[in-house]
């Protein structure tokens, strides 16, 4: 191997150590303490549910209790050290998923270092970033508005890494020829067929951890299909139903979520809670304002697709990103529970997860156009005033995401 491709190995291997690392650690300190705050987060309920493997079995939503159980029993560790431990893993597999596209979208810049340093800079900006902060809005910094990087909350934290690799797969799918071919362990089938698999697989993992992802990526699937059904004038239609099988084994477990959270006796306050359509009740529950809420949680990356509108919809992965961005509004902004239930704001976590991969998308775009355009923008007052209202606005993101991380801890 020679020197340049050594040293190419090793700023790949660098980037792939040292920023999941430094995430791992940031969440597990962030909910080891805590863990032992009684009250504190959503980490001590969850937690408390994960003592015993009959305790997770009887929990709707089991998969990340079902891994913090493992860490439990598996290590010489508190069951507050297997919370922490367990979802520092999810949030470093989310990490390395986010390298992975960074590198995957910014492969047109050529400068092997440059690239690296970009990449590694925005994933950490990423998974810090939080809300605009106004004190005469709102002094609770996140409640009411939400955060792309809400960090009281393990089960979403668990569910943003196959969030990922769901999208960007889907997208692959749908760009599939019918006659590609793949090996899979030694059989030969439809690449069609292994991407359906593979989706059916980790849409149910998903759903098995949280259910709010799949309330918003069935919506733009579903209508994908009802477009291109009305495009063919309703021909393929049986087709059309056989490319979205993979979706049946996680319905399946949603419906089962749904009978035993409102309809079993068993399960605590299903007596009084039910799903009712009540437009904005649960977001103007913690802010008085819908519009200024959304504003103050998404300035950046609206104000990206504001400037450059119309060329990133024509971006690779961006439309359905958009759209589930789209559906994650629609459910949070109609639904809402009542009893028990009313405060938690269940439906509102579809709504954080697609912040939270429209944030990493328009932090990759900005990155690109800014490379596209680094020379220009010396000799341009315009750009000059483009780009440093868009670096403002990610300063002050960051500023507050770091500080309501410190928070935290």
């Amino acid at each position: 191997m020679s020197e340049e491709n050594m040293q190419a190995v090793k700023q790949k291997a660098g980037l792939y150590l040292l920023v999941p690392v430094i995430i791992f650690i940031l969440t597990y300190i962030a909910f080891s303490v805590q863990a032992v705050k009684p009250g504190g987060s959503d980490t001590t309920v969850h937690m408390a549910k994960a003592l015993s493997f009959d305790l997770v079995m009887s929990e709707s939503h089991c998969g990340w209790h079902f891994v913090c159980w493992l860490f439990y029993v598996c290590l010489p560790i508190t069951i507050e050290e297997a919370a922490a431990a367990s979802t520092a893993a999810f949030n470093t597999f989310t990490a390395v998923l986010v390298l992975w596209f960074g590198e995957k979208y910014l492969s047109s810049v050529k400068e092997e270092k440059i690239r690296t340093a970009a990449v590694a800079g925005i994933t950490l900006v990423s998974m810090l970033v939080g809300p605009l902060y106004l004190r005469f809005y709102n002094k609770r910094y996140y409640l009411g508005q939400g955060s792309p990087n809400p960090w009281h909350n393990p089960t979403s934290t668990a569910v943003r890494p196959f969030m990922i690799l769901i999208t960007i797969l889907t997208v692959e799918y749908w760009s599939c020829k019918e006659e590609e071919r793949i090996t899979v362990l030694r059989k030969n089938m439809k690449k069609t067929t292994a991407y359906e698999l593979l989706l059916g697989v980790l849409l149910l993992i998903s759903t098995i951890i949280k259910p709010s992802y799949l309330m918003i990526y069935l919506p733009v699937c579903g209508i994908r299909a009802l477009v291109k059904l009305f495009q063919n004038r309703g021909r393929g239609f049986w087709k059309l139903v056989a490319q979205h099988l993979y979706f049946i084994p996680s319905l399946l477990v949603f419906l089962y979520q749904y009978l035993i959270i409102y309809f079993l006796p068993t399960q605590e306050g299903a007596e009084e809670s039910q799903v009712v359509i009540a437009l904005f009740r649960a977001v103007r529950m913690h802010a008085p304002s819908v519009t200024i809420s959304l504003l103050l949680r998404m300035a950046f990356p609206f104000l990206v697709i504001f400037l450059w509108r119309r060329e990133i919809f024509r971006e690779w992965c961006f439309p359905l990103i958009f759209g589930q961005y789209l559906a994650g509004l629609a459910v949070s902004w109609t639904f809402a529970e009542t009893g028990r239930r009313a405060s938690h704001g269940n439906f509102g976590w579809g709504n954080i997860l697609a912040c939270f991969i429209l944030w990493v998308f328009c932090l990759f775009f900005f990155a690109k156009k800014l490379w596209m355009e680094k020379e220009q923008i010396g000799g341009s007052r315009a750009l000059k005033i483009k780009y440093g209202a868009l670096f403002f606005l990610l300063a002050w993101h960051l500023a507050g995401g770091i500080c309501f991380y410190l928070i935290q801890v």
